[in-house]
C-alpha cells in the first residue's frame, strides 16, 4: 500500500510539472480608467480607494509661480512628486504626483498644500499602473489658441505604457486628443476654471498628451507617462528599425533562480506539508526558472539598449555588421539571475554597462555570432560573473 501511495504522488508530481509548463505567463494589465474627483473650492477631495487601484494627481496654485505643492491623506500614504511647471502666460505652478503602490486603502481623503496658499487639485484613480516612465513628465501653456494643443513627445522607457493628460482652462470646450480617451471633465473651483483628464495605451514609440480646443482660451496640458503593470520590453534609442519581442517576464519581484522547497509534511494523510494550491506555484516558479525569458531586437549602429526586469536572454539581429553598441545590464535582477547576450552579426565595438549599485566582469569590447556571452548575478556582492 505504502509503495501505490508513493507511485500516486510521484505521478501527482509529475502532473504539477506538465501543467506549470504549460501555464501561461501573465500578461500585462492594461492600465484602465476608474473615476476622477476634483477639489471645489477647497482644498481636498473624498473618495473609496480600493485595492489595486493608484492615484494620479495634477495639482497646482494658480496665483503663484515656483510654489512647493504636495498632497497628504488621511490613511497616511506617500505621494511622489514627478515635476513641476509655471504657467508662463498668467502666473502660477502646476505639478503631476501620484501614489502607485498605497499602503492603505479605503474612504480616503486628500489634501493638497501649495506654499503659495491657494491649493487645488484633481484625483484621478487607475487601475494597472506599475512604475513611472523616468524623464516623462511634459507640459505646455498657450494663450487663446483655437485647435490641438500638446505637451513635448513622450517616450516611455518600455512597453506597454500609459501616457495620462491633464488640462486646465479658464473656459471653453475641450475634446480628448487623437487616440487619447476623455476620462473626466469638471470644473475643479469655485473660480469659473474647467479641467479633464485623458489617457492613452501605448506598445511602441511616442505620445505627446494633446486636447483639441473647439473655443479660444487660455490652457495648461501636462502630461505623464507610467508602465503598465506587467510590462516587459526594453528600450531602444537612436536607432528607426528598432523591434520588440518578449517572450515573458518572471514574477516581480524577481524568482529567486534557486530551488524552492516543498513542504512534503511528516507522512501520507497527516494533513501536514504544503496543499496543492500552494505546492503547484512553487513547481511552476521553478520550472519557469528553466526558460528564457527572451528579448529579440533589430539594433542600428549607435544603439542603446536596456532589457527590463527579469529577461534573461537578449538576442540581437542587426540587418549587417554594426560599428558600436551599448547594453546596458538588468536593473533589480534576482539572486544568481543569469543574463545572455548574443547576436546574428558582429558588433565591432560593444559596451556592456552595470547599472547602478552593480559591478561587471570581464565584458568584451567585440560580439560576433560565433561567441555568445553570459553572466551571473550575484545579489550579495552586486556583482555579475562571466560564465563564457
Amino acid at each position: 500500500m505504502f509503495a501505490i501511495r508513493k507511485y500516486l504522488r510521484a505521478l501527482a508530481a509529475s502532473l504539477a510539472l506538465v501543467f506549470a509548463a504549460l501555464s501561461p505567463h501573465a500578461a500585462a494589465a492594461a492600465a484602465a480608467f476608474v473615476n476622477a474627483v476634483a477639489t471645489t473650492g477647497g482644498a481636498t477631495v473624498s473618495f473609496t480607494l480600493s485595492a489595486g487601484q493608484q492615484v494620479v494627481l495634477f495639482a497646482g496654485d494658480f496665483n503663484v509661480q515656483n510654489a512647493t505643492i504636495s498632497a497628504t491623506d488621511n490613511l497616511g500614504n506617500t505621494y511622489v512628486l514627478r515635476g513641476t511647471s509655471n504657467d508662463t502666460e498668467f502666473g502660477g505652478t502646476y505639478a503631476i504626483l501620484d501614489c502607485l503602490t498605497p499602503s492603505a486603502t479605503g474612504a480616503i481623503t486628500i489634501t493638497f498644500a501649495s506654499s503659495g496658499g491657494n491649493p487645488i487639485g484633481v484625483a484621478a484613480i487607475y487601475t494597472g499602473l506599475a512604475s513611472f516612465s523616468a524623464a516623462s513628465f511634459e507640459h505646455a501653456f498657450n494663450s487663446s489658441i483655437t485647435g490641438t494643443q500638446s505637451t513635448s513627445t513622450i517616450t516611455p522607457t518600455s512597453f506597454p505604457a500609459a501616457v495620462i493628460s491633464f488640462y486646465n482652462a479658464g473656459s471653453g470646450t475641450f475634446a480628448a486628443g487623437t487616440g487619447f480617451t476623455q476620462d473626466e471633465e469638471f470644473n475643479p473651483t469655485n473660480n469659473s476654471q474647467i479641467a479633464g483628464v485623458e489617457h492613452i495605451n501605448v506598445a511602441s514609440g511616442t505620445q505627446a498628451g494633446s486636447w483639441t480646443v473647439t473655443t479660444g482660451v487660455s490652457s495648461t496640458v501636462q502630461a505623464v507617462a507610467y508602465l503598465e503593470s506587467g510590462a516587459t520590453g526594453a528600450t531602444l534609442t537612436g536607432a528607426a528599425s528598432d523591434t520588440t519581442s518578449v517572450a515573458a517576464a518572471l514574477t516581480a519581484p524577481p524568482a529567486p533562480f534557486a530551488p524552492i522547497l516543498i513542504n512534503m509534511g511528516t507522512g501520507p494523510n497527516t494533513g501536514t506539508g504544503d496543499s496543492l494550491d500552494v505546492a503547484f506555484p512553487k513547481i511552476n516558479e521553478m520550472v519557469d526558472q528553466l526558460f528564457p525569458d527572451r528579448s529579440t531586437q533589430t539594433p542600428t549602429t549607435g544603439f542603446s539598449i536596456t532589457p527590463a526586469q527579469g529577461v534573461t536572454r537578449l538576442v540581437l539581429t542587426p540587418a549587417g555588421t554594426l560599428a558600436s553598441g551599448t547594453v546596458n545590464m538588468p536593473a533589480n535582477p534576482a539572486d544568481d539571475q543569469p543574463f545572455m547576450v548574443m547576436t546574428s552579426q558582429t558588433i565591432t565595438t560593444i559596451t556592456f554597462m552595470p547599472a547602478a549599485g552593480q559591478t561587471l566582469s570581464s565584458a568584451p569590447t567585440t560580439l560576433t555570432n560565433a561567441a555568445a556571452v553570459k553572466w551571473i548575478y550575484q545579489a550579495a556582492s552586486g556583482a555579475w560573473f562571466r560564465e563564457h
